[in-house]
């Protein structure tokens, strides 16, 4: 608290200097005695709402506190251009072509994203909620601590990215793609990523929970310490050692098991039945 500047403090005040009731919460908070374009006040983070590394530590991404934040409706990216401390809600970036750019401290909301050929774009302490990136082109990408909740990641192409403590909670992402990209510290929450591309990816420590794995492609990658409990694990794309290191729970062990057997050349058969497989 000790960055706060004072006029935030006990009563905390906005920019204004209207007076705002404490609150301690996800969400920015407006003032409602000030005009709508006032900006926000953004309040302290709700414990929990961060990712969590191997040793415990929260990782949340560090957005402002207890500071007014300017809410942005319309943002325009450009090659090299560099964004930070904004709350951007409902923009309209689909298709938007940039190369180098960089993003911090930033929430953007119910944003449109589809599209978007952003080569090499830089996200630090960057928060997404309900907004729509599919189809996107984010290949190199460098995202550390971001969280994506909510969100429409359908054929996503992070190829070669590398995300550290990001967190993806029920989003929508069949066919994305992280070939020969480095996820460390990653945590995926009720999420469906069917038939998505890790091909050749580092994903050590990666947890994984109630998410749809389905068809998912494994070869090559690296699970080492990786937790795919309560995930579904069916149809996936891989060979014999792809799982190496990973940690599942019986009830994979049959979806995994038909899938080794398949590559094997295992015929599974029923044993009432006498007549010799064709």
């Amino acid at each position: 608290m000790e960055n706060i500047p004072s006029h935030f403090l006990s009563p905390p005040w906005c920019g204004l200097k209207c007076r705002l009731q404490p609150v301690v919460a996800l969400s920015p908070n407006r003032c409602k005695r000030c005009p709508a374009n006032a900006g926000v006040v953004w309040s302290v983070q709700e414990a929990g709402a961060g990712t969590v590394d191997a040793g415990g530590r929260y990782t949340a991404p560090r957005l402002p506190t207890g500071r007014v934040v300017p809410v942005v409706r319309e943002l325009e990216v450009a090659d090299d251009g560099v964004y930070t401390d904004l709350d951007v809600v409902q923009g309209r970036l689909a298709g938007t072509v940039a190369r180098n750019v960089r993003i911090e401290r930033v929430c953007l909301r119910d944003a449109d994203l589809s599209r978007a050929r952003l080569e090499r774009l830089t996200l630090a302490d960057v928060r997404l909620e309900r907004c729509d990136l599919a189809n996107g082109f984010w290949r190199n990408a460098q995202i550390d601590r971001t969280e994506l909740i909510g969100c429409r990641l359908t054929g996503l192409d992070l190829a070669d990215a590398s995300l550290r403590h990001v967190l993806m909670r029920d989003c929508q992402g069949a066919l994305i793609s992280l070939r020969s990209a480095t996820l460390k510290h990653g945590r995926l929450e009720d999420c469906s990523l069917t038939e998505a591309d890790f091909q050749d990816a580092q994903l050590p420590g990666l947890i994984a929970r109630g998410s749809d794995l389905r068809g998912a492609a494994l070869y090559g990658a690296n699970l080492n310490g990786a937790d795919l409990r309560g995930s579904i694990l069916d149809d996936l794309r891989m060979r014999a050692t792809d799982l190496s290191g990973a940690v599942v729970d019986p009830a994979q062990l049959v979806a995994i098991a038909r899938t080794l057997a398949s590559l094997l050349g295992i015929t599974v058969g029923d044993p009432r039945d006498g007549t010799p497989p064709a």
